[in-house]
């Protein structure tokens, strides 16, 4: 009997409270990148027990995360070409490899990010083939509703691929990006520089020319335009390698596309740099090597998101249903 009394005095002088409360002023503006909306309702006059009527606000993002990731899984045919090495291809040697690939570029308020990744194994004319690599960094970009923002990222890259003729590997870590994005309704256009430290890599071609990459610096770039269903990225840089021989250029690029759950992918990388013989530091010329391939299997989907959070419904003091 008692607990009845007690509870009935606090929910009266709730109520009471609730109506001798003067209406609040002009609301505050929220200041810039603010993530809170808070929004009120007035009060039902009555506060019938239990209050069941006091909205405490809605809560929604200002700011919508925008995304668009795009990826591919199948069978991939390779082709690869090699000139100025001490064994030359003979014809195109051709390899089949099962193969996946993913991109994926976000952003959401003042946070940005960027990543790219490959896998493939088989082998062929070429001997055993396979690769491996990834692309990440994260960072800060200028507010724009629009979409438009300029950059900065820090993150890294590697990689490693290969086969009887040629050998790629290179690891870059930190690697600091600065350019410029426009990403919004799941389109993309992207442009940037980029360097950083190679701490290790070869460019091997032939039987074994050989070239090493590590102890140096990287200079370069990417480019990049999704419009669905077409994705297309091409990447360069200028590894200023320590070894005997200048810099190698390194040309990197794909163009893919999807219909329905169909898709199609078409990678290649071209190299081009001075090269010694294996344990001989001597040059012995520039050697270029052409590598490709095109993956035909099935997409995980052009994902393009425009999120915004959804609103939390108002919820009622005392649990009660109106």
């Amino acid at each position: 009997m008692r607990s009845s009394i007690l509870a009935a005095a606090i929910v009266s002088t709730t109520c009471a409270v609730a109506r001798a409360t003067p209406p609040p002023g002009p609301p505050v503006p929220a200041p810039p990148g603010s993530v809170k909306e808070l929004a009120t309702e007035p009060q039902d006059a009555t506060c019938a027990p239990g209050c069941p009527h006091v909205h405490v606000g809605t809560w929604r993002r200002s700011w919508s995360p925008s995304q668009v990731d795009t990826g591919i899984g199948g069978l991939r045919l390779s082709g690869v070409r090699v000139r100025g090495s001490d064994a030359d291809t003979e014809g195109t040697p051709f390899g089949v490899q099962l193969a996946g690939q993913n991109q994926a570029y976000g952003a959401w308020g003042y946070y940005d990010y960027r990543t790219q990744s490959f896998v493939w194994i088989g082998g062929g004319r070429a001997g055993f083939e396979g690769g491996l690599g990834a692309d990440v960094a994260a960072g800060m970009r200028t507010r724009n509703d629009d979409g438009l923002a300029a950059f900065v990222r820090l993150g890294a890259r590697g990689w490693l691929f290969g086969n009887d003729w040629l050998y790629s590997s290179l690891l870059e870590v930190p690697q600091v990006q600065l350019g410029w994005q426009w990403l919004h309704s799941g389109k993309v256009v992207e442009l940037a520089a980029r360097t950083g430290p190679v701490l290790t890599g070869r460019y091997n071609t032939g039987h074994d020319a050989l070239r090493r990459l590590g102890d140096s610096f990287e200079l370069g770039g990417h480019a990049a335009v999704h419009v669905e269903p077409a994705h297309v990225e091409i990447a360069w840089a200028r590894v200023f390698a320590a070894s005997p021989g200048g810099a190698v250029d390194i040309v990197q690029g794909s163009l893919c596309g999807q219909v329905a759950v169909l898709a199609l992918c078409l990678d290649g990388s071209y190299f081009h740099g001075e090269q010694s013989h294996s344990g001989v530091r001597t040059v012995i010329g520039p050697a270029e090597a052409l590598y490709g391939g095109l993956t035909l299997g099935f997409g995980r989907g052009v994902i393009p998101r425009e999120l915004r959070q959804p609103e939390r419904e108002p919820h009622r003091r005392g649990g009660a249903k109106p």
